[in-house]
């Protein structure tokens, strides 16, 4: 389907309930609340290269309705000081704000599942990072040349898998911080050239990974049937010696 135009944004439709695509945006920049609908489809993507280079955007805030942020969707985004990325949004794409040299924080939501290859690549000023519980993958160099990044916080139990030089070029200073429940290595331990810093203050109870419980509950059946055995073995024999 060809691109729509409403107010300042480019679109396309496609999909069984339709949604909309942004393909490009026109505005002044500023800050700026990406709208929730175009043309009456439910915004679902910022797609590939949507606002790359809009050097004049300061904030965005993403819609609920958004579950991807396509590649370099923001990349280049020069004077982005501030993102807000909602819980709908469960893929981060390659690239997506590489070069957004002026952001300062993000924070991954925990519906997120994969960032992609270079996705906050060269963003100098980004100091802190919270990446979600459900993150399972970070890609290739996703955080590499973040010259100014301090702490990266892991709010999942189990540690992701990260691609080479992911966090390449970062401070002597920056730390890692995850829950004491997680499977993290402690404070001082080493993640994947990360070094560990103290640990989230609360957070979940440690989680008994599916294998264990499955090998759990074999034992606990095991020990219930030994039982009932042992029973109906005494009983027989107090018969026989009636």
């Amino acid at each position: 389907m060809a691109a729509a135009q409403e107010g300042n944004y480019t679109y396309t439709v496609s999909g069984s309930p339709a949604v909309a695509t942004i393909t490009g945006y026109t505005g002044a920049g500023g800050a700026i609340a990406i709208p929730s609908t175009l043309g009456g489809y439910p915004t679902a993507a910022i797609g590939n290269y949507a606002f790359e280079y809009r050097t004049s955007l300061t904030s965005v805030t993403i819609p609920n309705s958004v579950t991807t942020i396509g590649e370099g969707a923001f990349s280049y985004c020069t004077s982005l000081t501030a993102v807000t990325i909602p819980s709908g949004v469960t893929t981060i794409g390659d690239r997506a704000f590489s070069g957004c040299t002026a952001l300062t924080s993000v924070t991954i939501p925990n519906s997120v599942t994969s960032i992609g290859n270079e996705a906050f690549e060269s963003c100098h000023d980004l100091t802190t990072v919270t990446i979600g519980s459900n993150v399972t993958t970070i890609g290739n160099f996703a955080f590499r040349d973040c010259t100014s990044l301090t702490s990266i916080a892991f709010l999942g139990l189990v540690a992701p898998t990260v691609g080479p030089g992911w966090i390449d070029y970062a401070p002597a200073g920056l730390r890692g911080h995850a829950y004491a429940a997680s499977n993290f290595p402690a404070p001082g331990g080493n993640f994947k050239g990360l070094r560990m810093g103290a640990v989230i203050p609360g957070g979940p109870a440690s989680v008994i990974p599916a294998s264990d419980s499955t090998v759990l509950i074999l034992v606990a059946v095991i020990a219930i049937v030994l039982v009932l055995v042992a029973v109906l073995f005494v009983m027989r024999k107090c018969e026989g010696e009636k």
